[in-house]
């Protein structure tokens, strides 16, 4: 699910060719280094420091943090016994070449472009609806370079940009739908009385 979100995102992001490489990265171990690096297939990754030129541009997303669910109870729907909100947050890094303020714009864009609803996600994993916010943009070179690259040495080219954003993705699903092979049908599985043509306006379904 989580990665059908991601990939969900980064195809918005190619869109708007906001880089030539894209992926998934995961913070891993390097000597005394804990650096992020993008899975490829097999076990595989590739290092963001080593194995990517920067100047070509670069975004990647990575989890930033535990996902946190809860409960939800709303009388607008019916038929979810056990609905839940799942909470992910989310970092997107893109770096990239610089010019003039290509590094504004480009957290600008990003954040117009990724903020919103997906309902072809949704529709995919089944949801109630996915919802992803930007909750900030950090431009801070230093700052960026830091949280990303823990104990690594970096020699840092001041043609090259670097941001960071945070990113909050909610989840509104029937937790039935979690453990399940085929893609759940959402429509059978949560009826909004709002919008249902069907309903006599109690929660007795009629078709």
């Amino acid at each position: 699910m989580i990665i059908t979100i991601v990939n969900g995102i980064l195809d918005r992001l190619r869109d708007y060719d906001v880089a030539r490489h894209y992926g998934f990265a995961e913070m891993l171990p390097d000597g005394e280094s804990i650096i992020p690096a993008i899975y490829c297939n097999n076990g595989e990754y590739r290092h963001v420091v080593n194995d990517y030129e920067w100047s070509e541009g670069i975004a990647y997303i990575r989890l930033s943090g535990a996902d946190t669910s809860e409960p939800i109870f709303d009388e607008a729907f019916v038929g979810c016994q056990d609905l839940i909100s799942i909470r992910q947050p989310m970092t997107l890094v893109v770096i990239g070449k610089r010019k003039k303020y290509r590094n504004f714009e480009m957290g600008e864009l990003i954040r117009a472009k990724v903020t919103g609803t997906y309902p072809s996600i949704s529709a995919t994993i089944g949801a109630v609806y996915v919802d992803i916010d930007v909750r900030s943009i950090d431009y801070d070179i230093s700052t960026v370079l830091r949280s990303e690259f823990e104990g690594a040495s970096i020699s840092w080219d001041t043609a090259n940009y670097i941001i960071s954003l945070s990113i909050d993705v909610t989840i509104r699903i029937d937790s039935k739908c979690l453990n399940q092979a085929a893609v759940c049908d959402v429509n059978a599985i949560a009826v909004n009385l709002d919008d249902d043509l069907a309903s006599n306006g109690s929660t007795t379904l009629t078709y």
